[in-house]
């Protein structure tokens, strides 16, 4: 009599922790979903198993996922540049690449080499009175090079209003050769920085619907960023997660004023916007680290102040998930 109320995913209680179904040499998503909450563990369990988990793929075999299409949380997760994590009692952003996988020396070096040229050109504007539009750009890039641990994804709206400045003659025509080639050099260390910091692009994601505008991103965007806002101020979410928001809020807004990439800018946003709610609600995705930083989270958030930082993302999440095709 049991098994229709589980079939119509109705159950509301099912535990299988520390049994063989939960063995994660066998299925590792198994795993994951018998450490829910007896009462999601029930449902989710079952859309796994029917092979319609929203956030993951299809059930495994022998370990290996079946072929098919994988999960929207877990596309997501791998066509942002950022990803949510727990360190040091608050909720972190950082690169969704391993830092320093590639070159760890070289990667330091660079870091090292691109605040020195930032501020070689800060100073180079405040000695020619540079004009303040300019000099709020170079600014703004300086700032997302200040955290100890550089996020690319941070770097990306500066950049990108830097790059657009250096190709407008409006901007340049009053300035001379020496500084327009420092300029134009920082874009290139910055371009030569992202390898060491992220894999490499792959777009993943399956299509928006027709109705997902850039201001619809910016909306989604500004209610995320009310709710992680509030976390901020109750200690349970760092500065990095809302500037991340912010850089998504940076993508929808290159995409009101772009013509031939504003779907991808689009899409790029709610690539991030979607990581990083997923992120702060500790949405267990894939079969390795960011699966088991995912669940620390969902410990994390089980306080009075992290329940509230929940429930006000839940829905948003579910919206974002419903603006793909």
């Amino acid at each position: 009599m049991l098994f229709p109320l589980f079939a119509s995913e109705q159950a509301k209680f099912l535990r299988y922790d520390n049994t063989p179904a939960a063995n994660p040499q066998a299925d590792r998503r198994l795993d994951l979903l018998s450490r829910l909450p007896p009462d999601r563990c029930a449902i989710e369990t079952v859309q796994y198993l029917k092979g319609k988990h929203p956030d993951f793929g299809p059930p495994q075999t022998n370990g290996l996922v079946n072929a098919g299409v994988t999960g929207l949380a877990e596309r997501l997760a791998e066509a942002s540049p950022v990803e949510v994590v727990l360190e040091g009692g608050l909720l972190q952003a950082r690169n969704a690449g391993t830092p320093e996988r590639l070159a760890p020396k070289e990667l330091g070096q660079r870091e090292t080499a691109l605040r020195e040229q930032v501020a070689a050109l800060l100073d180079e504007c405040r000695r020619k009175q540079v004009p303040h539009d300019i000099v709020r750009r170079f600014e703004r890039y300086a700032k997302a090079l200040g955290h100890e641990e550089v996020t690319y994804l941070l770097l990306d709206g500066p950049i990108a209003a830097l790059r657009g400045g250096l190709n407008d003659p409006y901007m340049t025509s009053a300035l001379d050769n020496g500084f327009l080639g420092m300029w134009a050099q920082l874009v290139k260390m910055h371009d030569q920085l992202r390898p060491l910091l992220l894999p490499p692009e792959e777009d993943n994601l399956p299509d928006l619907r027709g109705d997902v505008t850039a201001e619809v991103g910016i909306d989604l965007a500004t209610q995320a960023e009310a709710a992680l806002q509030e976390g901020v101020m109750g200690e349970l979410v760092a500065g990095s997660v809302v500037e991340a928001m912010q850089a998504a809020t940076d993508y929808f807004k290159a995409a009101k004023s772009a013509t031939e990439k504003k779907q991808t800018w689009i899409k790029q946003g709610v690539a991030v916007l979607g990581a990083v709610v997923m992120g702060v609600l500790g949405i267990p995705v894939g079969i390795g680290l960011y699966a088991e930083a995912a669940l620390k989270v969902q410990e994390f958030l089980k306080t009075p102040a992290g329940e509230v930082l929940s429930a006000a993302l839940r829905p948003l999440w579910e919206v974002i998930k419903a603006r793909f095709v």
